[in-house]
């Protein structure tokens, strides 16, 4: 079962991101840091809820991702917010999606593109697992060139943790409820399969398990499918009041990700691209 979703204010504003979606670096009323996003109008309403819907998919797929929780912000933090962020101000009255800031955490792009070895990752099989998830959901703003993923060290010290984040993207970047299980929505020559670290991750898998890779892959996809889909009326129910689903959208999403047809597509395309 999912847990309640956390709940804080933000006492305050320390920064905003210069990407797409531009997010608040925020502190809470329990001094932790959270990244801060929010839509800028209805017909992009789906982004928000892309990103929630992913933060519970991710942990049936038993690949780390940082906690969330339901941010709101006062009148007196938003008529004091910092220059930068002063044009988000009409957009901050609303709950907001957060993103709690992981301790130690960089971005992983150049690491990941062959200056990091695969020993010093405590999960690197899951850069394959994270490239077939993107799949299912149809992300591509996780790419071989742009991880959208973090490195932070992991209890020891000495290895890294990938975090995977940023899912706004997700489910082709539509309204959820145009969603098509005909079409894959994925471009596989982007997908973090051809990253750098996921190639030699898969050749090192090759040499200890070389005619079992792909079974390997296709039982283990099942297997997580069919968790999501037992669960799937708990996560969408799980979602904040102001990004619950419509039924037609969670009808449209249902269908997107379980049909069958689609999902044997989808795993013939992918080890096509296997190295």
């Amino acid at each position: 079962m999912l847990a309640p979703l956390f709940q804080s204010r933000v006492r305050v504003i320390q920064d905003v991101l210069p990407t797409a979606h531009e997010p608040l670096l925020v502190l809470t009323e329990e001094y932790e840091s959270y990244y801060l996003k929010y839509h800028k109008a209805s017909y992009n309403a789906h982004e928000m809820q892309a990103e929630w819907l992913c933060a519970a998919l991710l942990r049936e797929w038993g690949i780390p991702t940082p906690d969330v929780a339901v941010l709101t912000i006062g009148e007196a933090v938003i008529s004091n917010l910092p220059s930068n962020a002063k044009r988000a101000a009409s957009y901050l009255k609303k709950p907001c999606f957060g993103s709690k800031a992981i301790l130690g955490a960089q971005d992983s792009v150049e690491l990941l593109n062959g200056q990091i070895e695969l020993e010093k990752l405590s999960n690197a099989e899951d850069l394959v697992w994270l490239a077939l998830y993107d799949a299912w959901i149809a992300n591509d703003d996780r790419r071989a060139s742009h991880h959208n993923t973090l490195l932070a060290p992991d209890d020891s010290g000495k290895k890294y943790i990938i975090w995977a984040i940023d899912h706004a993207y997700a489910f082709s970047r539509i309204d959820l409820c145009y969603l098509d299980p005909q079409y894959l929505y994925c471009d596989f020559k982007k997908n973090l399969i051809s990253a750098t670290a996921t190639k030699a991750h898969l050749r090192r898998w090759r040499q200890h398990q070389p005619l079992w890779i792909e079974e390997e892959l296709r039982s283990g996809f099942y297997l997580r499918v069919e968790n999501c889909q037992k669960r799937f009326l708990d996560i969408c129910e799980w979602l904040p009041p102001s990004y619950k689903l419509s039924e037609r959208s969670q009808t449209a999403l249902f269908n997107f990700l379980f049909s069958e047809s689609r999902q044997e597509l989808l795993l013939s395309r992918f080890f096509e691209c296997l190295p």
